[in-house]
This record gives structure tokens, sequence and C-alpha cells, in this order.
């Protein structure tokens, strides 16, 4: 049987015994002042077995001490008086037990420990089955735990969500669910470290955008001229600062056929001014007939084919004077070891007349010449390699830089020497710039040098300053 609810924080444990010995003084000793008065010691016993089955103790045991009154040493009523104060101590041992555990469940409670708390609150109720406010009180625990997963769980949801939109460079909506999160748990350093770097990333983004567009801007010029390859450059520079923009991914793929073409068309225009700088005509000749076919709208390949017709049907006027004439500009160049441009006056004599042995046999010692000294190099590369790294770490950077040049003519193919080549050239600068700041520094020490000889100090200390923050 409850005799209190509680309602509020408990009363101090002295007052709380207190309390009970008053309420069991009256309960157990005091007749039930609310009984109707019995007439007869049976009707007494009847009324009190009646209450005593309905569990109105207090009211059974009025009915049992009005039969004692009948009869005072009647047994019955006796036994059953005792059995009832004895029940009505346990039940106030009951509520003792039980206020002790409702203090801890509120203790648990108002610290926020609420798997704690629960646990009390249920133990409550095991000693006092159907307690209102322990049944209040694991209802509240539940409804804020529920509460609590509901706002977790949307907080990993937003955490989640902003994670995927990042990774999908979507920085608005991203930066919308960090927000979100951010609402729910204010202060969480993952979630304002990520707002930061989202934030950033955006900022980013814009520049991105502006600089992708002057690129799309500039491949538009270059398409106006036709040179593909210059655009897909810039085409590809736009798709790197905006991954998967598909205007731009499309304009890439339009594009890259022609610049493909165009690449060929290079090649070959390359090697026809080659063969036309040897002055090899006929070569040239072919070689521009091919990169006409590639890109025929290109005048550049026709004109140089004119030039040459023009130019071999002049020479077939005097044939045999112009032979002659490049034979001996070959045969001297020969001599002198200037085989490069020996080789161009020996083609065009071969152009000239094609079936002339001469020319033919000249050409061949020149080709086995550079063959030879290809030989050559490529046996002593690893040599040339390791002369130029002993020279560029002696400082020495020309000689060094003309190794590394030279090795590259010799293996195109390896990036070692153009990586060193680099390095190279960037430490003589580096070397000339502090050369130079030497140079400036020695001179400031000089002047302020003399200055203190002269006796003006002031001065030669102010220069003093000067060469300090020539080398801070």
């Amino acid at each position: 049987m409850r005799l209190m609810n509680k309602t509020h924080t408990l009363n101090p444990a002295g007052f709380f015994t207190a309390l009970v010995f008053i309420i069991l003084s009256v309960t157990l000793f005091a007749p039930q002042i609310h009984a109707q008065q019995a007439k007869t010691y049976d009707e007494a016993i009847i009324m009190g077995d009646k209450y005593y089955k309905q569990g109105k103790l207090l009211d059974a045991k009025a009915y049992y001490q009005m039969a004692l009154k009948f009869k005072k040493d009647d047994s019955y009523a006796k036994s059953k008086t005792e059995e009832i104060v004895k029940k009505l101590q346990e039940q106030f041992d009951n509520e003792e037990k039980y206020y002790d555990i409702i203090d801890r469940a509120d203790d648990f409670f108002d610290n926020n420990s609420l798997d704690a708390a629960l646990i009390q609150y249920k133990e409550a109720l095991k000693v006092i089955p159907g307690d209102n406010y322990a049944k209040e009180q694991i209802a509240k625990i539940n409804r804020i735990k529920k509460e609590e997963a509901d706002k977790q769980a949307a907080f990993k949801e937003a955490r989640n969500k902003a994670l995927e939109l990042t990774g999908k460079r979507d920085y608005k909506g991203a930066l919308e669910q960090l927000k979100k999160a951010d609402a729910l748990y204010p202060g969480n350093k993952e979630i304002d470290a990520q707002i930061t770097q989202v934030k950033q990333m955006l900022t980013q983004q814009k520049l991105n955008l502006k600089k992708a567009d002057e690129e799309v801007h500039l491949a538009g010029r270059y398409l106006l001229i036709k040179n593909y390859a210059e655009a897909l450059a810039h085409y590809r520079v736009a798709d790197s600062l905006v991954p998967g923009n598909p205007n731009i991914l499309l304009k890439i793929k339009e594009t890259e056929p022609k610049a493909k073409i165009q690449a060929k068309y290079n090649k070959l225009s390359e090697e026809a001014d080659k063969l036309y700088m040897a002055k090899n005509y006929m070569a040239a000749r072919q070689k521009y007939s091919e990169a006409e076919k590639i890109w025929p709208e290109n005048s550049y390949p026709k004109e140089m084919i004119l030039r040459i017709d023009e130019m071999l049907q002049k020479q077939k006027m005097h044939l045999e004077e112009n032979y002659q004439l490049a034979i001996r500009h070959a045969d001297s160049l020969f001599l002198q070891k200037e085989f490069e441009n020996a080789k161009a006056e020996y083609n065009m004599a071969l152009t000239l007349k094609p079936d002339e042995q001469y020319p033919k046999q000249k050409l061949k010692e020149i080709d086995d010449y550079f063959a030879m000294q290809k030989k050559k190099l490529e046996e002593n590369y690893q040599a040339v390699i390791s002369t130029a790294d002993s020279l560029l770490s002696k400082n020495l950077f020309d000689e060094a830089i003309e190794k590394y040049t030279l090795a590259m003519q010799v293996k195109p193919s390896d990036p070692y020497p153009a990586r060193q080549l680099k390095q190279a050239e960037t430490a003589k600068e580096k070397y000339l710039e502090e050369e130079k700041l030497n140079l400036k520094y020695n001179a400031v020490i000089a002047e302020a040098d003399r200055l203190y000889d002269n006796g003006q100090y002031d001065l030669a200390i102010n220069k003093n300053k000067e060469d300090q923050k020539l080398k801070t």
C-alpha cells in the first residue's frame, strides 16, 4: 500500500523516519475512526473478514479490535490483528526501502546518468509495483533516450551526407548538411573543422570555375584559327579545374580527334622542314604532300611544294652547271668536316641528277660518320653522365649543362639528363644571384670601412646596417 507519492525531491532521512513513526503509532494502535460500530462479535468478525479479503487492512483491523471488545481473549481476532499489524509494518519498511532507491535514482537522473537512473527506477517498481512516480520517470527517461537517439541519427545522417556531397564536389550542399549537424550539436570540433575545410573548398571551387571559364574562352579562340592542339590543351586545363563538367568534356571529345590529326600533321611538317633545310627537296616534297593529305585546309604544305617545284625547275634550266656547283660546295664543306651543310649540298646535287652515284656515296659516308659518332657517344654515355654530375657538384655549371645536353641527344628517352639539366640551370641562376649579392655586400663593407677610417662613424654605422639588410 502506498502511503505517499513522490512528486519532488524527497525529505531528509531523519524527517522521513519521524514521519513513519507517527504514522505507525496512529495506524497500529488507534482504532479506525471511519469504521462503523459493530453491534455484536459476529458482526465485527464478518466485517473484519470482508475488509481483509478486499485488502482494506486498516478497516479490517478496526473491526477485529471491535470483536476483541466483545471477546477480550478471542484468539481469532487477536491473530488477525497481529497479522495485519505485521503486514502494515512490512509495507512501511517497503516504503522506506522504496524512497532510498528513488533517492539514488533521482541523483543519477539529475546527473544525466540515465541508464543508471533507469535501473534504479525499475528496482523501485519491484518494491512498490505500479508506483506512478517511478513509472513517469521511466517514461521520461525512455522519451529522452529516444529523442537523443533520433538526434544522434539525424546528426550522423547530416555528417555522412556532407561527406558524400563533398566527394561529389557539391560543396554548397555539403555546407548546408554540416550546418544542420552543427545546429544539433553546437561546438563539435570535428564538424567545425569540416565546415572550415568545406568553406575553403567552396572558395577554391569558385576560383577554379572562373579560371576554367577563362581557359574555355582561350580554347575557343584557338579553335577559330584551327589550332586544335592548343585548344585541346586549354580544354584539358579547364577539365582539371572543374572535373566532370559535361560541356567541357563534350568539347574535349570533339576536339581530340582533330588535335591528333594536327599532331600528326605537325610531325610531318617538321620533318619536311628539316629535309628542306638539308636541301633534300624531293624527300621534303614527299613529306609536305603527306602533310597536305592529312590537313587539306592548311595552305602551308601547298606553298612549300610549289616553292620546291619552282626552285627545281629553275635549277634544271642549267642542270650541269648547278650540279657541279653543288658538288664543289659539298666537297669543300666535307673537307672542313661541316657534314650537315655538306649533306645538304650533296642532296641538292642528287635532286638534280638522281642517278649519279658520287653524291650517294658521299651521303653514305656522312651517314656512316654520324652513326659512328653516335655509337661512340652511346658507349661513353655513362661516362658523360658521371662527368656532368661531377661538374655540377663543383659548381661548373656551363660545362655540366653542355654534358647533360650532349647526353640528352644520345639518349632522348632517358629522363635523368633532362632532370639534371634543369637542376644545373636552376643552380646556375641561384649561384649568379648569390654572387651578385656578395659583390654588393663586399662593396658596402668596403665603403663602411673607408668611412670608419675617415672618422665618419655615423655614416659607417649606417653602412653596416645596410650590409646587415643584404644578408637577412
